[in-house]
């Protein structure tokens, strides 16, 4: 997890640096990720069990 987090914090600042293109791919995988951690919740709380 901490390995993630220290990518995260690398990446943010090389993105903003690339100007509006960066930014908004920033946004977009920042708007998958989300999207795919609340349909795994949405799978979890509909079956009871967690995604495969």
């Amino acid at each position: 997890m901490e390995k993630v987090t220290v990518e995260v914090t690398t990446l943010r600042p090389k993105a903003e640096r690339a100007g509006t293109l960066g930014r908004w791919t920033l946004t977009a995988g920042g708007s998958v990720f989300c999207g795919a951690s609340g349909l795994g919740l949405l799978y979890t709380r509909m079956t009871g069990s967690p995604p495969p």
